[in-house]
């Protein structure tokens, strides 16, 4: 996660208005820029249709060739670029980091964003990915600002191993969430897959090991050397059996730590 003076007063007021879908010039420029970029492999796609119109002309003449070529090609990306470019929305990263910095006055604008986001169409843009604005991102934002219904959400919702990260708890630095998220996905009947292809972890290795980093005073006897314990799955297994044994034997003396860097093996 980002740290909050990271964002100056001006970027964080230009983060509200792209909340509320404010664009300037200059960024339509910088988007056509790049959509003429990306495109500039398909301009001799372009080129019989510039024959074609040559020959009607009845010219000859490579110069005026590559011009209208040239024309062709720049009149397709514009007329594309203007239409995404249109639909663009908020990054859904910066959704999230309207609630970290914990900008209040965004509220109001992202409930009626909430309300509104499945009659919102998803665009598929010249770059080949959605430009919706995730639901979740804000629920997230919403949380992060004080909204209990919203947290309460994710917690009943949202806590599912494929579906909340483990740096989230970074996000949001509440320790109901970890709670939640033990209760949600310790099992030893799923696997999920780390590396493609692979067998899998089980969850409850894969439950232990995300929140490993942000438990404090972890016994000696109980800390987390994989490199020691590569030999075999069974070892990994049986660590995150201890590991989870001891949280819930000391559930109401554990203490959690959201600073400092944060290392998962898995």
């Amino acid at each position: 996660m980002q740290s909050r003076d990271f964002y100056s007063l001006e970027s964080r007021k230009r983060l509200v208005e792209l909340l509320e879908d404010k664009k300037t010039q200059e960024e339509y420029e910088l988007h056509l820029k790049y959509c003429k970029m990306v495109n500039l492999g398909y301009s001799e796609s372009f080129l019989s249709h510039a024959n074609y119109i040559m020959q009607q002309m009845e010219i000859q003449n490579d110069t005026i060739l590559e011009q209208i070529r040239d024309s062709l090609f720049t009149t397709s990306v514009t007329r594309s670029a203007n239409r995404s470019f249109e639909y663009k929305k908020i990054e859904r990263e910066l959704i999230r980091m309207i609630g970290y910095l914990g900008l209040e006055k965004s509220i109001p604008i992202l409930e009626r964003k909430l309300e509104t986001v499945h009659l919102i169409p998803v665009v598929w843009d010249e770059t080949s990915y959605p430009q919706g604005e995730p639901e979740k991102s804000y629920r997230y934002a919403l949380a992060r600002l004080g909204n209990e219904e919203q947290r309460q959400y994710i917690l009943d919702n949202l806590m599912d191993i494929r579906e909340f990260d483990r740096e989230d708890f970074l996000y949001f630095r509440d320790d109901e969430m970890i709670w939640r998220y033990i209760e949600v996905n310790y099992c030893f009947d799923k696997k999920i897959i780390i590396v493609s292809p692979g067998d899998g972890i089980l969850y409850s290795l894969k439950t232990m090991n995300d929140i490993y980093p942000f438990v404090k005073n972890v016994p000696e006897e109980l800390k987390y050397y994989p490199d020691k314990r590569i030999r075999g799955m069974d070892m990994h297994n049986q660590w995150s059996k201890d590991f989870y044994e001891w949280l819930m034997e000391n559930r109401e003396k554990i203490e959690f730590d959201y600073d400092g860097e944060k290392k998962w093996f898995w």
